[in-house]
């Protein structure tokens, strides 16, 4: 198996190593097309579960999105190591196909959650790059993910829902500093709505102290939570640990409570882990949510807003 993509981090990164480990538990071999600076592709190889391969970035003139990457020449390369072995390539984000990329006919895209897209010359865009690589198979990670594409671009997806193998031994990594501990775990980008759970925090240490916060991922809007909690007065609730490796097996058994108030999603990788652990939900009602959340029996819906 030979997965693509542009960021191995994330849902798309837990989703990768699930499926790595259950490739190469079967006897397969796993490798990895990624580039060069993505330190999550090589966090999942010296874990043992893949081999990389760097894509090959030519000049930064046209941006990857566009111009993509020449996945078939890789493609074949690989399949000249393992003659003997039928090989699938699976690319887990349309920009590292692009609208110019080379791939082989048999390619799968994985489509992990709507794509982002901000007015008409944005949309269009992707009406061509959807629209030139329409033959391909395409796998949605849930049914509102693959109505979305079928009513935005045409696409027509197979539905595979993210899953992941059963948990082992809790362990203890963080000793408990409450007697109720409430997480969020995820990319903090602004569509995941880690402003609410700030908010909620703030609220919330006004009228009970036994309560402690957890924010959990990657920075990616470079946010200055210690600021945030200082000038909020909840330095002394809340804290920010930054990008965890292992998140699932390090902090999900550490909590009581995990919180996802995201303006919009796939599937979420971080629910259905702390599913498999038996922690109750806290989610909005978008996405792919409602088909694994069932309001009142293992978690509960929060409204967006």
């Amino acid at each position: 198996y030979v997965h693509a993509s542009l960021n191995f981090g994330g849902g798309v990164g837990a989703v990768v190593r699930q499926l790595a480990k259950q490739q190469i538990d079967h006897g397969d071999t796993v490798y990895l097309l990624a580039r060069k600076s993505d330190y999550f592709a090589s966090e999942i190889a010296k874990n043992g579960f893949a081999r990389i391969v760097y894509l090959k970035e030519g000049n930064n003139v046209i941006p990857k999105s566009v111009k993509g990457y020449n996945l078939k020449r890789d493609f074949y390369k690989i399949k000249s190591q393992n003659l003997d072995k039928q090989i699938v390539l699976i690319c887990h984000c349309i920009g590292v196909v692009g609208m110019f990329g080379s791939i082989p006919k048999q390619t799968i895209i994985v489509l992990h959650g709507h794509v982002k897209y901000s007015g008409y010359l944005s949309k269009l865009f992707y009406k061509l790059l959807y629209k030139r690589h329409r033959s391909r198979n395409y796998i949605a990670c849930s049914k509102e993910c693959a109505d979305f594409y079928f009513e935005q671009f045409k696409l027509k997806c197979k539905v595979v829902l993210n899953g992941c193998t059963c948990v082992g031994e809790k362990k203890e990594f963080y000793p408990r500093k409450s007697d109720f501990a409430v997480g969020m775990i995820s990319n903090l980008d602004n569509h995941k709505g880690f402003e609410y759970f700030l908010g909620a925090a703030k609220l919330l240490s006004k009228k009970y102290n036994f309560i402690k916060f957890y924010i959990v991922g990657t920075n990616s809007e470079k946010f200055d939570f210690d600021g945030f909690f200082k000038s909020n007065g909840i330095e002394n609730v809340i804290e920010y640990l930054g990008e965890v490796k292992n998140a699932a097996d390090k902090i999900l058994p550490q909590i009581d409570l995990l919180v996802l108030p995201s303006i919009m999603e796939g599937l979420p990788m971080s629910l259905i882990e702390a599913q498999s652990y038996g922690i109750p939900i806290l989610a909005t009602e978008v996405g792919g949510i409602p088909e694994i959340l069932k309001d009142g029996y293992n978690g509960f819906f929060i409204k967006r807003d």
